[in-house]
């Protein structure tokens, strides 16, 4: 029978029937066979079947079973509304609307699985097939997506394009299934995103309804995961009952929520399920029973996925045995007693934390459960194969060879970044649409060689254009097709009269950065990003996430022939690679000026993001033309190249805060001050976008470099020398505590020293010798930086003490950072003298330096690198030092190789 046109007026305009038995009741004639339901009126393509009628009401019913569920109700309400928007209507569809969209949930069609779906077109108008409810609201999506609707950002209203012509599409009618089972973002929630507080922190109703949104925007773009960080400073008492209800929802629209927890990870306020010992007389809780009695509160949550990260940092590890006892044990409990419960290793990235075995510690869960699935990471924008010079490594070559030793023994999911944060990309703010290239490169080129069940992207923020990168994905790891290129054509509409224009300045920049980045030169990235602080101090000792920019300093102190070598390899590529963005976006108009205030926004995030990266790139060749200057002594034409850059730096504050405006998220929560933060960031993450932190501080080096060098600090030998010894750094070795680690971290912060032989009598062998520090390298101590040590030479050498030792800390930048007090040192070095000459000749070839130092003095100097709070760096110095409880003082004591200074 025929589809009955008397429609009366339903709630949201959407009409309920019952249409999921076994077809019984169903609305035109259908027959059963062994594939499934054959419709006796389908056709192959219809007539243009109109979405007005002739009175410009809505032609179109949006028809679903009675009984419909959270996100099939949701997916009608949202293509009627749609279908109404697009035609310039505010009217329900006319009662004698002749066209139907209807969706049909029956087992019949269980080959389409849980989220898959079929289309059949036929005279009365478009019919959406499905196994479950959830198939069918991904095909009312389907077809929303093809009439031009976009759901791009979930505190955003959907673009929807206006035209009064349209009609229904005509969609395939073969199977649709999604390329990945798993699919959606972790909210990386250790930075301060908006989703830290709407995630972590209950009692907000506004918290509340922005996570029904964002669980809203990941079912509309057919996306069904949404992973997050615990942290320790939540409040799981209160937490629990707020995320449980958030799950419920989720859940309703197809969304499985998950988190992740560490078992004894100290970074940035991780959520640990291994806690310490409470006092230094009690015995230490067993971990085995603190991983089971942890995981089943944390679970309470309703979250249905949990992944578990096993380090101790990014750069520290447990061994090998204690990993992977951590892993079973955690799988194991969660197989017994929550079996709808996956779990999976956060397999991270770094290069150099190598396991007992000398494969890469960060592998290890290819020995543990097989149960234990893997989310197998790759960082910021780099796809797994192109050069990735970041945590220590050449490339993510590795990550791939992870998947070829477990393909098919247990579940994996590739789980790259859209955004790394940090001064890396999205808060400088930087325009990457390499990344979203290289998500595409990833998807279509490396994975379909695996068995791989799932895409979870690692995302931190979308304003600044980076929405195009999740969006982009939101649709290739549904289709498994979508091209990058493809996919900036189709945003084409969103920019208004000028959206070809800026889709093609898109792919061009793509373009130029994929041969900067990739085939060019990898390190000219770190002139483009910004650096923190904790960066360059990590660059100081070893531990390095990321390079820094080449230090002003290393510039000023090239020899002629390196210059003119960096020039050629660094500064020159870099002006080459500004002329040519500035020719891409020069014939771009700054605004749109027709079109609706939506595209005009959208315009505007995007064009400025792109001016930005021409400023960033000007702003960073005018830094070193000013470091060249002041190389070559012109004071007067390196104080101009800094009046230049501070005036970028001005106009890029100017651009920053007008598309500020713009932002989605309340201002408060994505860029000022957040003192009431649960991660361990007191502000949003946009909060150095605002002050244009990573401008400014790069204009406060070179001012500081000019002074140093126009005006330098008096570096003067406190007395007479006759000789000269300087360490060799890479040779400076912490000897106390013996523990790699520390060695990595604190040997990196002892600067370049020098040995002064001063005052010898030879009548009683009484020798000093001045210890001084050379911060630039240039064979000269800072006069304040100098302490005498006196003691007896003998045929074992020289020893000798003094009241304490004060090391200038200082980031790679030359910027002090803080102190380190040796207090009562003792130095020890073979120094001998040849007497048979006059004045006596001196030799030796190495040194130690050691005494105690104040405990609070090393924790202060740890969380100085940023990342880890008292607690983690207090966890971390009692394990290097192996005891359960931190004295006051710790014993410390440094090795040096030393040669003589011409």
């Amino acid at each position: 029978m025929k589809l009955s046109r008397g429609i009366p007026h339903v709630w949201l305009v959407v009409l309920l029937c019952a249409c999921t038995d076994s077809g019984d009741s169903s609305d035109i004639e259908m027959a059963r066979d062994t594939t499934g339901w054959n419709y006796a009126d389908i056709t192959e393509s219809n007539p243009p079947q109109s979405l007005a009628t002739d009175q410009g009401a809505p032609a179109v019913v949006v028809v679903i079973p009675e009984t419909s569920g959270p996100a099939l109700q949701l997916a009608a309400q949202d293509l009627t509304a749609g279908i109404a928007a697009i035609i310039g209507s505010q009217d329900p569809p006319a009662s004698d609307a002749p066209w139907v969209v209807k969706a049909t949930v029956d087992p019949a069609f269980a080959s389409l699985t849980a989220e898959g779906y079929r289309f059949f077109h036929t005279s009365d108008g478009l019919y959406v097939s499905c196994y479950t409810e959830q198939g069918c609201a991904y095909g009312l999506w389907h077809v929303a997506h093809a009439l031009g609707i976009r759901w791009i950002h979930p505190e955003e209203a959907p673009f929807v394009p206006t035209n009064p012509d349209a009609v229904l599409p005509q969609l395939p009618q073969t199977p649709i299934t999604p390329r990945f089972r798993l699919r959606g973002f972790h909210e990386h929630t250790q930075h301060p995103i908006p989703m830290s507080d709407y995630l972590l922190r209950p009692g907000s109703t506004d918290f509340e309804q922005r996570l029904e949104r964002y669980a809203q925007w990941l079912a509309r773009n057919r996306q069904n995961v949404l992973f997050f960080h615990l942290l320790k400073t939540v409040d799981l008492d209160t937490w629990i009952p707020y995320m449980a209800h958030f799950t419920e929802i989720a859940k309703g629209l197809g969304v499985q929520v998950g988190a992740f927890v560490s078992f004894a990870d100290q970074q940035q306020n991780n959520f640990k399920l291994i806690s310490d010992a409470p006092a230094e007389t009690e015995e230490p809780p067993d971990p085995e029973v603190q991983i089971i009695s942890g995981l089943d509160k944390v679970l309470q949550s309703g979250i249905s996925l949990i992944g578990f990260q096993f380090g101790t940092s990014e750069f520290t590890k447990p061994t090998d045995e204690v990993a992977i006892g951590w892993l079973n044990t955690a799988t194991s409990h969660l197989r017994t007693n929550h079996p709808t419960v996956e779990a999976f290793a956060w397999i991270h990235i770094t290069c150099s934390l190598e396991s007992e075995t000398s494969g890469k510690f960060f592998h290890l869960p290819q020995k543990a459960d097989t149960d234990l699935g893997a989310f197998v990471h790759t960082t910021m924008f780099y796809t797994a194969f192109h050069p990735a010079p970041v945590y220590d490594c050449e490339d993510f070559s590795h990550q791939v060879d992870f998947m070829k030793q477990t393909n098919g023994t247990r579940t994996l999911v590739w789980f790259p970044e859209t955004a790394w944060w940090l001064g890396f990309d999205n808060n400088v703010p930087l325009a990457l649409p390499i990344t979203g290239w290289s998500r595409d490169y990833d998807i279509l080129t490396i994975l379909p060689e695996f068995d791989v069940d799932g895409h979870v992207t690692f995302t931190t923020g979308r304003e600044w254009g980076y929405w195009q990168y999740d969006h982009y994905l939101t649709e290739v790891t549904w289709d498994g097709v979508t091209r990058w290129e493809d996919y900036l054509v189709s945003l084409t509409p969103l920019f208004g009269s000028l959206g070809p224009q800026l889709v093609q300045a898109l792919q061009s920049v793509t373009d130029l950065q994929v041969e900067l980045l990739y085939e060019d030169n990898p390190l000219l990235m770190f002139y483009l990003s910004g650096e923190l602080p904790q960066d360059e101090i990590g660059a100081q000792a070893g531990i390095l996430a990321r390079q820094p920019k080449l230090p002003f300093q290393d510039v000023v102190q090239f020899s002629d022939a390196e210059l003119a070598e960096w020039m050629v390899s660094d500064l020159d590529p870099l002006r080459s690679f500004r002329d040519a963005l500035a020719a891409i976006i020069q014939p771009l108009p700054p605004r749109l000026n027709d079109g609706t205030p939506q595209q005009q926004k959208w315009y505007r995030e995007s064009y400025t993001s792109l001016h930005l990266l021409v400023l960033r790139a000007s702003h960073a060749i005018t830094l070193y033309e000013g470091v060249m200057s002041a190389r070559s002594g012109d004071k007067q034409q390196a104080e101009a190249h800094l009046d230049n850059a501070q005036t970028i730096t001005a106009e890029a504050l100017a651009l920053i805060a007008e598309v500020e405006a713009d932002y989605r998220d309340p201002i408060e929560i994505l860029a000022r001050p957040k003192p009431d933060t649960l991660t361990s960031y007191p502000y949003g993450y946009l909060w150095e976008t605002s002050t244009a932190f990573f401008w400014t501080r790069r204009d406060d080096q070179l001012m500081t470099l000019i002074a140093d060098l126009f005006n330098p600090q008096p570096q003067l030998w406190s007395a007479d020398v006759s000789q000269v010894f300087a360490t060799i750094a890479e040779k400076t070795t912490l000897l106390e505590p013996d523990n790699p680690v520390a060695n990595a971290v604190l040997a990196g912060f002892v600067p370049p020293l020098l040995l002064g032989i001063a005052d010898f009598n030879s009548e009683t062998n009484r020798l000093t010798v001045i210890l001084g520090q050379d911060h630039d390298k240039n064979g000269l101590p800072l006069s304040d930086l100098q302490t005498p040590f006196v003691g007896v030479i003998s045929d074992r050498g020289f020893t000798a003490n003094a009241s304490e030792w004060t090391v200038d800390i200082r980031d790679q930048a030359g910027q002090s950072i803080g102190t380190l007090v040796i207090l009562e040192p003792e130095l020890k070095t073979n120094l001998v003298a040849d007497a048979n000459v006059t004045p006596w000749v001196w030799s030796a070839t190495t040194a130690e330096i050691g005494g105690n130092i104040l405990t609070e003095n090393l924790l202060t100097l740890i969380m100085a690198v940023g990342g880890i709070d008292e607690e983690g760096a207090s966890n971390l110095v009692a394990s290097v030092y192996g005891v359960e409880a931190l004295p006051d003082l710790l014993p410390m004591r440094f090795g040096f190789e030393l040669q003589l200074q011409p």
